[in-house]
């Protein structure tokens, strides 16, 4: 639903009716899905996933939208994805890099993917934490 806050408790979303608990931990939270760095011929992009805590989405009946995927710089930069669950965002991330890759003229194997070395991706604690 718009506007309804959540944080992540691991991978999983939670919802928090609590908005001071919720603005401490969208401060200290690690948020990040992954993040890819590509540079290819001088040409420097980034293709970054996280967890956004809010849905954007007005519509009530859908999936809360609450992680996005987005391209920092080159022929695709501005684009973005957006998905209800971290495996989806994980998805995102590689179809992103795929189509940066192709934008770009890249081969396959001047980039590494997330879970692969040079690029980071994040598996957060199963736990929210207290930030009392």
């Amino acid at each position: 639903m718009a506007g309804t806050r959540y944080v992540l408790d691991g991978v999983t979303p939670r919802e928090c009716p609590n908005l001071a608990y919720w603005k401490k931990w969208f401060h200290v939270a690690d948020r990040r899905v992954a993040v890819t760095a590509i540079d290819h011929h001088g040409i420097v992009v980034t293709v970054n996933s996280e967890f956004v805590g809010i849905d954007p989405s007005p519509d009530a009946k859908s999936p809360p939208k609450l992680f996005v995927t987005t391209v920092f710089g080159g022929p695709l930069g501005g684009k973005i994805w957006r998905g209800t669950t971290w495996h989806a965002s994980l998805y995102h991330h590689a179809a992103a890099v795929g189509q940066v890759m192709q934008a770009l003229g890249a081969d396959d194997d001047s980039v590494d993917l997330p879970g692969m070395a040079g690029s980071t991706t994040n598996w957060p604690q199963s736990v929210v934490p207290d930030l009392g």
